[in-house]
């Protein structure tokens, strides 16, 4: 009994201990933030702009110039064969990011990701019993894109799609109800293959893709979107798993300059995430097999 009460009391006053430690950290914390955030850039959120830099972890880190009209610099990681996520910084007062800055700023939020992507580097070019990893054949993608009267914006993501270095099999460009013929006109300059949909929606333009699409994998992407030149890399080894059906990745802001596109991307957007996951029931993503889609045979 009197253990126990005294084993009660050391509790108490144990937790009373810690409490007070930490609000005296939070006080402390609070203070040094006050004095870090002195030397950045103010301002309320809805104005906020950030300027997008893309980083690669294996090349040397340089300090970046930010304009005045940014309060934030969102960086986007790269990986060795994909994007790690990406890292928000508040734009400094002086105008210049250091990359001590950077790299304190990414290893915080991202250096579990970067000693992962290290390790599995590693890994792979030892292969099994020390002999080097066999390749592995990159399967016949289709690219579907499905677009409407966005001629511009269909322009650069093709740019991009006619660069990858791993090159699909085909790109097909799914016209949905057009209303005039500058996709059409448009198309007519990249190696795609232009089909149109006359009946409105973005289901059926899909549906039309995977109908006129060839290859035994099919690559969603939206007229807006523009593509990482590694978008398409190492998407064999992906499937290696005969479960696996369909595979997802990082989908990052092309832009933050303007406030609402701040806001769309820290409070909402898109997933992220580049850490490998296994659902089940998932339904189709940016890439799948192409039976998942057909009608079972009877």
């Amino acid at each position: 009994m009197n253990l126990r009460s005294t084993s009660s009391l050391l509790t108490l006053r144990s937790f009373v201990a810690v409490v007070t430690k930490a609000f005296r950290s939070r006080r402390l914390r609070r203070r040094s933030s006050e004095v870090h955030l002195a030397s950045h850039r103010q301002g309320p959120t809805w104005r906020t702009r950030a300027k997008v830099v893309h980083v690669n972890v294996g090349e040397p880190i340089v300090p970046i110039e930010i304009e005045d009209r940014y309060q934030q610099v969102a960086l986007i990681l790269h990986g060795r064969q994909a994007v790690l996520g990406h890292v928000y910084i508040p734009a400094p007062v002086s105008g210049m990011l250091s990359a001590a800055e950077q790299w304190t700023a990414i290893t915080h939020e991202l250096g579990n990701l970067i000693w992962q992507d290290r390790l599995r580097s590693a890994i792979e070019a030892v292969g099994v019993a020390g002999t080097p990893a066999a390749p592995v054949d990159q399967p016949p993608v289709s690219v579907v894109v499905c677009t409407r009267d966005r001629p511009e914006q269909l322009r650069t993501c093709l740019s991009a799609l006619v660069a990858l270095r791993s090159p699909p099999a085909e790109i097909v460009v799914v016209d949905n109800d057009p209303s005039d013929d500058r996709t059409s006109d448009l198309c007519g300059g990249f190696p795609v293959r232009y089909v149109r949909e006359p009946l409105p929606g973005q289901a059926r333009a899909r549906n039309r893709g995977i109908v006129e699409s060839t290859g035994a994998f099919l690559a969603f992407t939206d007229d807006d979107c523009v593509v990482d030149s590694s978008w398409l890399d190492d998407l064999a080894s992906s499937f290696k798993d005969p479960l696996v059906m369909a595979v997802t990745g990082y989908i990052g802001p092309l832009e933050l300059e303007e406030p609402s596109q701040f806001i769309f991307e820290t409070h909402y957007g898109f997933g992220r995430s580049s850490e490998r996951r296994c659902l089940t029931l998932l339904a189709p993503g940016p890439s799948v097999r192409r039976h998942l889609l057909e009608p079972a045979q009877t």
